[in-house]
């Protein structure tokens, strides 16, 4: 049975668990709760000795104290929620592209990789009758495309996808499956 369909019994299990298994170490090893004992006694005494500072000054560093405890402790649960300026990473026209945000947030240094190894693609025009770009991958020999346009327009392109995914939260699917690298990893 999971934890799903008996979740009170399983804490339970779990903590009666628990206890027993400090109960043992503490057992084991009393050198340990003497510790403890002396370190109770001191604390004890330590907060139970008359203070000579001003009662003000003294409640002043209390709410220091409790401030910093209860922001340390709202970091530390805070769970780490993606930014959109996290999005470096994506797929489009069968590769994989990446880039970096400007500090006023527009797109630079977008670049495209071969899916498969991992390498920059060069890009190569063919003009005729209509202009067609496509990627080559110079380690596996691989190409992508060919894509309308020439490789200005390609990249006009994947910019426009990364726009529209960005202003529609569609950014969060990709960042949060984490099936792409994220900003700052290698």
């Amino acid at each position: 049975m999971s934890k799903k369909e008996h979740p009170v019994r399983t804490d339970l299990v779990v903590g009666v668990l628990i206890t027993v298994i400090g109960g043992i170490i503490l057992w084991l090893v009393p050198s340990i709760l003497a510790w403890i004992k002396v370190a109770v006694a001191w604390l004890v005494g330590f907060l139970l000795s008359p203070v000579t500072v001003p009662v003000l000054v003294f409640g002043l560093l209390m709410l220091a104290v409790l401030y910093t405890v209860v922001s340390i402790g709202l970091t530390v649960r805070r769970p780490s929620v993606p930014a959109w300026y996290d999005y470096t990473e994506d797929t489009f026209l069968g590769v994989t592209w990446r880039w970096q945000y400007t500090s006023s947030g527009h797109i630079e240094d977008l670049r495209p990789y071969c899916p498969d190894d991992d390498t920059v693609l060069v890009g190569r025009v063919i003009r005729g009758i209509v202009i067609q770009a496509s990627l080559h991958c110079e380690t596996c020999g691989k190409m992508f495309g060919p894509v309308e346009g020439d490789e200005a327009d390609v990249m006009g392109k994947v910019k426009r996808q990364i726009d529209r995914k960005v202003r529609k939260g569609e950014w969060k699917q990709v960042v949060e499956a984490g099936t792409l690298r994220a900003r700052g990893s290698p």
